[in-house]
């Protein structure tokens, strides 16, 4: 872990992400679908021997066409492969992203805190001893200090 991590980014760049996901958002969102969870639960699920497993079916299916049962429905088959073969590669990519800003905030916010933290605990301190101002900043804090408020009996 670092010391210190501190996340600073260009406007310019901030707002050029922001473009970005608008255009991914314009251009994906349209055909992709959004699974209840229970729909997730009960679909199969594709992964690495799975889609090595489909893409040599598939082939199969369009080299021995008299092999399909007439129930199995190829070209369809062909264009869900076709699909996942696009779509694994971009949410890799989404995954990683999502997990380092995830970290990134992560991180970020762990040393926001321990500096309110220390603020806080010194402003108590003087809080009691009297400083001027003291009081005012310790009591704002401490009405908005996370899980301490009074115990209702």
């Amino acid at each position: 872990m670092t010391d210190n991590y501190e996340f600073v980014i260009d406007p310019a760049d901030l707002q050029a992400v922001k473009d970005a996901i608008d255009v991914i958002n314009e251009k994906l969102v349209p055909i992709l679908i959004a699974l209840t969870p229970e729909e997730r639960r009960e679909l199969a699920k594709m992964g690495d021997k799975t889609v090595a497993f489909v893409t040599k079916a598939v082939e199969y299916m369009q080299e021995y066409p008299e092999l399909v049962p007439n129930y199995v429905p190829v070209e369809p088959a062909q264009i869900d492969l076709a699909a996942v073969k696009t779509l694994l590669p971009i949410n890799s990519q989404f995954t990683k992203l999502e997990e380092m800003t995830s970290d990134s905030s992560m991180l970020s916010g762990s040393e926001a805190y321990g500096s309110a933290l220390s603020f806080y605990n010194a402003v108590k301190l003087q809080a009691k001893e009297n400083v001027p101002g003291a009081k005012n900043v310790y009591e704002d804090l401490k009405a908005r200090f996370p899980g301490r408020g009074k115990k209702q009996e």
